[in-house]
């Protein structure tokens, strides 16, 4: 009977466990599909609102080029090239060059495409080309296609080469030419828009974390690539997600003649849910295991109690009470790593459920990431354990950071509802050493104290008005500093003094509800560390338990190695 029973409650949990794991799984590639689908809408919206900046950019200088040529300086010098005229024209080209850097070079041009004024950019400044070294007959085909246009509109050209730059590389000698006719109809006034700013602005930005932009022209030449990869960007596929928004000059149809790229890898559109995923496949494995770990010691410890009834009625008293010490320390720890491993599954499941939430912000999910991962690093641990449950585990030693364990047991606790009045206080002596031991059983300690102290508070007055609070003080023991001594204080109604001496036996509980068996878990914890705890009644009310810990000094370390 006792055998099919055990079987029974193993089933059950063994079911409970692959059904959480389904759901689970349902709810990451939900969360998945959702986080790409955002994460492919953002890129588009980046993609257009930078189209749309390159647009504006080049719109800009559509405007410059026609006041400027409009102006009378400019007039006068396509009808009457002297000195004076020229000297007028070349102070409001030097002044649009020094405002704007993006602009390279302004050229007046005569009928003939001759240069009546060229100033252009060169090191550092300004400069206004010398009348003796202006060209004759330059670009005749450009002045006459300025001056034929009736309606006075500016054109800009397509990507060209500046081929009287040879002082710069060739990526900056790429430019885009303004022409217009200059008022009056006797000249046409050039400016130069070189492209290395526009594409440098680019290359410097990138419209997701781990995406890039392309830009071609409407040959589908790239004009800016990621020099890092040589992977076309129209690869497309299942690696890559590509957007397309049209930008740059336009033709005569009034079609863009450019294609701004967005490309993101499906690595960057999954970011955020990549590590979850992981995670869920790391807790199907543990939940898996932990189910059949449970299983056996369910059986097992079903055959034991027959045993253990078969044998009683004809065994020595000596014997008897040897296995039902033995059984009992079973049940312990039978019952010990269903409390243990309750808590961070029930966190588990809150991250889980608070991940689902559309409106949750990059650094909050990371957040919650980092708290499952801590959670599944507890779980497998305590599963471990599980493999060697006939001898008491050893704990994993290393350093520890006391504000590192009280900063996570913290933000483990300030999800419950039952901690949202109470007052947390926690002082560390700045001469208090590093702890030696296992981080995640401290971390166990004190959320055992944690939830007494909440459990002893919520039941002591219901008055709000009384204060709640949680006090926490660590520092060194003693001159020698190779202990650390933690004091946990509480404001609820204390220990009655019958259970003072009591308080830390297994199944002894002064609650209604209680198992007895959380500060016995974790004074076990303690004296395996090689630490101790105690508990007393403060003066002014309320619970203090004192907890030692050997500290990580030289000796420690030095006893850690020795075989």
């Amino acid at each position: 009977m006792n055998r099919r029973l055990g079987l029974l409650v193993a089933a059950l949990l063994a079911a409970l466990f692959l059904a959480e794991l389904i759901l689970g799984t349902l709810r990451l590639q939900a969360l998945t599909d959702r986080q790409r689908a955002r994460a492919v809408a953002e890129l588009q919206s980046q993609v257009s609102r930078v189209a749309g900046r390159l647009e504006d950019d080049l719109e800009s200088g559509k405007r410059h080029a026609r006041f400027l040529a409009g102006s009378d300086a400019f007039a006068a010098l396509a009808a009457s090239p002297n000195g004076e005229s020229r000297a007028a024209a070349a102070r409001l080209a030097s002044a649009l060059l020094v405002t704007f850097p993006r602009f390279g070079a302004v050229t007046a041009l005569d009928a003939a495409g001759s240069e009546l004024l060229r100033v252009e950019r060169m090191g550092g400044g300004v400069a206004v080309l010398p009348s003796p070294l202006l060209r004759p007959n330059l670009d005749t085909a450009r002045a006459r296609a300025a001056l034929a246009r009736a309606d006075g509109s500016v054109n800009l050209s397509s990507l060209e080469v500046d081929a009287s730059r040879v002082d710069l590389a060739e990526r900056d000698r790429l430019v885009l030419r303004y022409d217009v006719a200059i008022a009056g109809g006797k000249g046409v006034f050039v400016l130069s828009l070189y492209a290395a700013p526009l594409l440098d602005e680019l290359r410097r930005t990138e419209p997701l974390p781990g995406a890039r932009y392309e830009l071609l022209d409407e040959t589908g030449r790239p004009l800016l690539r990621d020099g890092s990869s040589e992977r076309s960007s129209a690869a497309g596929g299942d690696e890559f997600a590509t957007v397309a928004t049209a930008t740059g000059p336009r033709r005569a149809d009034g079609a863009p003649t450019w294609t701004l790229l967005g490309i993101a890898p499906t690595e960057a559109l999954d970011r955020g849910t990549a590590e979850l995923r992981q995670e869920a496949l790391l807790t199907g494995a543990i939940l898996i295991f932990t189910a059949a770990a449970l299983a056996t010691i369910a059986v097992v410890v079903a055959r034991l109690t027959a045993a253990q009834r078969r044998l009683e009625s004809e065994r020595e008293a000596a014997a008897a009470l040897a296995e039902s010490e033995r059984l009992a320390a079973l049940g312990r720890l039978t019952a010990g790593v269903a409390h243990e491993v309750n808590n961070p599954l029930a966190g588990i499941a809150n991250y889980l459920a608070l991940l689902e939430r559309e409106d949750s912000d990059p650094l909050r999910r990371k957040e919650y990431l980092d708290l499952i991962r801590h959670g599944f690093a507890r779980i497998q641990t305590i599963v471990r354990d599980l493999l060697s449950f006939a001898r008491p585990p050893k704990p994993r030693r290393e350093a520890i950071e006391l504000a590192g364990v009280l900063d996570r047991v913290y933000r483990v606790t300030r999800h419950d509802r039952g901690f949202r009045e109470i007052r947390w206080n926690s002082t560390i002596d700045a001469g208090c050493p590093q702890i030696w031991g296992d981080p995640f059983a401290l971390e166990q300690v004190l959320l055992n104290l944690a939830l007494n102290a909440r459990d002893a508070m919520a039941s002591g007055s219901g008055d709000r008005n009384v204060l709640r609070e949680i006090t926490i003080h660590a520092g060194p023991e003693g001159d020698a500093a190779d202990r650390v001594r933690i004091t946990f204080e509480d404001t609820g109604p204390g220990i009655p003094s019958a259970a003072l001496h009591r308080i830390f036996e297994p199944f002894f509980t002064t609650r209604e509800t209680g198992t007895g068996l959380g500060l016995s878990v974790t004074a076990s914890i303690l004296i395996a560390h090689g630490g101790s705890i105690r508990a007393e009644n403060r003066a002014e009310g309320g619970a203090r338990f004192v907890i030692t810990l050997p500290a990580a000094s030289r000796q420690a370390l030095a006893l850690e190695s020795k075989p």
